[in-house]
């Protein structure tokens, strides 16, 4: 049976190790170090799921490379090829892009709400 990167990453719950920090800052629901809102938390169960929240939540560079040490490990656990880190950054790049176009979008109706207020 094989478990889930999340099953997989909540063994580390609750310990002082970068593994157990990375589940914690996704998880939390008090304000966490890359948490915009308060409630906001990791509600996935892979990896991808989890790259997109950080991208969400503008994750630091160093949760990044906590997340591919974990990509690393958690497949190692299964007996399996990680996933390249080529690839991760790639997903990475590409929910950036999305995550950004959404921003401009809001941001861009914001302006022309306030240059032309009803």
């Amino acid at each position: 049976m094989t478990i889930s990167f999340r099953e997989w990453l909540k063994q580390f719950k609750n310990q002082d190790i970068p593994f157990g920090d990375l589940w914690s800052d996704t998880t939390s629901t008090k304000r966490g170090r890359f948490q915009d809102n308060i409630s906001d938390s990791w509600q996935g169960s892979t990896i991808e799921s989890l790259i997109e929240f950080m991208v969400k939540n503008e994750a630091s560079y160093k949760s990044y490379s906590v997340l591919n040490e974990a990509n690393e490990a958690y497949h190692n656990y299964l007996g399996l090829e990680p996933i390249e880190t080529s690839k991760l950054e790639e997903l990475e790049n590409q929910f950036k892009a999305k995550y950004y176009a959404e921003r401009l979008q809001h941001y861009t109706r914001l302006c022309l709400l306030y240059k032309n207020p009803t």
